[in-house]
């Protein structure tokens, strides 16, 4: 408290039971109680509340709050839970199991899809060659391949059936001469 009668905000808000922001809406509406500012060096001027209006207002403006578990307040009636019978399942869990055993020989799970055919990348990696080796193939011609609109389609029984190593060698011969060939065209011969 100030001397001679004057509150701060936070002591008017907390005198009142109501929040700084509320204090503020009161005085704006005309409500509140009187108010004078003391000057502050480098801040802006602090309100301050006179205390007589305060005490007179405090019984009108508090309200009461009730928390939780306040005896005041109307208890629910709650009804009475009916007590839920609880069964023994165990001999059931053998004919559980039989119905179970019995599903699953009647209806066995099918065998995982094999794709018949493979992308590039697909075909890379099940013959564990990097994909741009497979697309060499491919242009070369040492791979069978059917196209999919615009995309290249290898069977899997051309993956299984190529013969790398030798495919590889035939490749780089090919490259080699393609390349000398290049060579001895930009060198006029």
């Amino acid at each position: 408290m100030i001397s001679d009668g004057w509150l701060t905000k936070a002591e008017t808000a907390r005198r009142l039971g109501i929040s700084e922001r509320g204090l503020e809406r009161l005085v704006a509406k005309g409500e509140g109680p009187a108010v004078r500012y003391r000057p502050r060096t480098g801040n802006r001027p602090e309100p301050l509340y006179r205390e007589r209006d305060v005490d007179n207002m405090a019984p009108h403006t508090r309200t009461e709050v009730m928390r939780p578990g306040d005896p005041r307040l109307p208890r629910p009636e709650v009804p009475a839970v009916a007590t839920v019978p609880t069964y023994d399942l165990r001999p059931l869990a053998s004919a559980f199991e039989a119905l179970a055993g019995a599903i699953l020989t009647r209806f066995p799970t099918p065998p995982p899809t094999v794709k018949q055919w493979l992308t590039p990348g697909e075909a890379s990696a099940y013959l564990g060659l990097s994909e741009g080796l497979i697309r060499r193939l491919i242009r070369a011609g040492r791979l069978p391949f059917a196209r999919d609109g615009h995309f290249y389609k290898v069977s899997r029984a051309s993956c299984d059936s190529i013969d790398v190593v030798t495919q590889l060698s035939e490749l780089k011969q090919t490259t080699q001469a393609l390349r000398a060939a290049v060579a001895g065209r930009k060198n006029g011969q």
